[in-house]
C-alpha cells in the first residue's frame, strides 16, 4: 500500500520538475532532457532519471 502513495508521489514531483524545465527552457526542453539522459559525465541514475522525464515531458507539450 506505501508503494502507491511514493508512486504518486514521485509522479507529482516530476510533473512539477518538468513545467519548471519547460519554464526555463521552452521548446529546447526536451532536447536539454535527452543530452542529459546522454551525458557519460553524470552518474548512472541520473541519466536514468533524466530519460525517464524526457519521456513524460511528450504530455506537456
Amino acid at each position: 500500500m506505501l508503494n502507491l502513495f511514493k508512486n504518486k508521489e514521485k509522479e507529482v514531483e516530476d510533473n512539477h520538475e518538468i513545467i519548471s524545465i519547460i519554464n526555463k527552457y521552452g521548446s529546447d526542453s526536451k532536447n536539454i532532457l535527452e543530452q542529459r539522459s546522454k551525458d557519460k559525465n553524470l552518474k548512472k541514475r541520473d541519466r536514468l532519471h533524466w530519460r525517464r522525464l524526457s519521456k513524460k515531458i511528450s504530455n506537456f507539450t
